[in-house]
């Protein structure tokens, strides 16, 4: 058996779709919903207005993550 080098840009852009995009993705959610818990429980209101923010940036990455998903499966 020897190695074969993909040569199909439509294998390529889904593989580096799933690999790293949707991957990444799921490490930033993790880190927002981490960030947002910290954020709720601070007796600071400042750092509590802060969660609307943060909110925004959860929604922005889900859906990328959705979009990315829609085009993987058009891809696919």
């Amino acid at each position: 058996d020897f190695f074969q080098a993909e040569t199909s840009l439509r294998r390529i852009v889904q593989g580096y779709l799933a690999e790293n995009v949707l991957h990444h993705l799921g490490g930033i959610a993790d880190r927002l919903q981490g960030l947002e818990s910290r954020i709720t429980n601070s007796a600071d209101p400042e750092t509590r207005a802060l969660s609307d923010r943060v909110t925004m940036l959860l929604n922005w990455n889900q859906k990328a993550g959705s979009a990315i998903a829609a085009a993987l499966q058009t891809l696919h």
